[in-house]
């Protein structure tokens, strides 16, 4: 999460926030974007986001109890519990998908802010935040970014196809994801049906027959 509730972010589609993210993966991990894999959190922080955005790495167990991670976007920092990022390090799925959560607010939210006047955009959002559409929340968008992020389409699809063409159910194929992007069952599960529950029954039907 990051320390500016009132925020409210450009509107992004989903198709948008992939194309971010794909295009930040090309310009730093090119090589990721060619073969199902998992993705490096810790490099992602802790070298790419310094190199292309100029934020570093600060781990940090005075965060409140509640929060694993936080962008600090005029510091330039991005905080992370010490206890949940040597988790991430040991192979806890979950807290990678935090990683590249607060990854996203950087490549795509912090740009937005410069030159922002936080005051007034604050005072006028305490005011209206309940009718600030999911298009514009930057929660929304960093949690589908994540999952951009960890799985992207140009590997997660080809990937699905082959498993359809070998009649996997969809509950083995959330498995495999899970198990080739090292991402949680939940993360798995929603980032498929999201890729592929916008295609077409046709489709999906024709790959598990062929």
């Amino acid at each position: 999460m990051t320390d500016l509730h009132t925020f409210v972010a450009k509107g992004r589609s989903k198709r948008q926030i992939e194309r971010i993210c794909e295009s930040y993966l090309t310009l730093t991990m090119p090589h990721f974007l060619k073969i199902p894999g998992p993705l490096d959190p810790e490099a992602l922080l802790d070298i790419f986001l310094y190199r292309t955005h100029g934020f570093i790495l600060v781990l940090d167990d005075d965060l409140d109890e509640a929060i694993e991670a936080q962008t600090d976007p005029f510091g330039g920092v991005i905080r992370f519990r010490q206890t949940s990022w040597d988790a991430m390090c040991r192979g806890t799925r979950r807290v990678r998908f935090t990683a590249t959560h607060e990854a996203y607010h950087v490549i795509d939210h912090v740009p937005q802010l410069m030159g922002r006047d936080l005051q007034r955009v604050a005072a006028q959002l305490e005011l209206n935040r309940c009718e600030v559409p999911i298009y514009q929340d930057p929660e929304w968008q960093a949690n589908h970014g994540a999952g951009c992020l960890l799985m992207p389409q140009t590997t997660l699809i080809p990937f699905v196809r082959r498993l359809m063409r070998k009649h996997a159910s969809d509950l083995e194929i959330v498995n495999e994801i899970a198990d080739v992007y090292e991402v949680s069952i939940s993360a798995a599960t929603t980032r498929f049906n999201k890729v592929f529950d916008t295609r077409s029954e046709t489709e999906r039907k024709t790959a598990r027959q062929s």
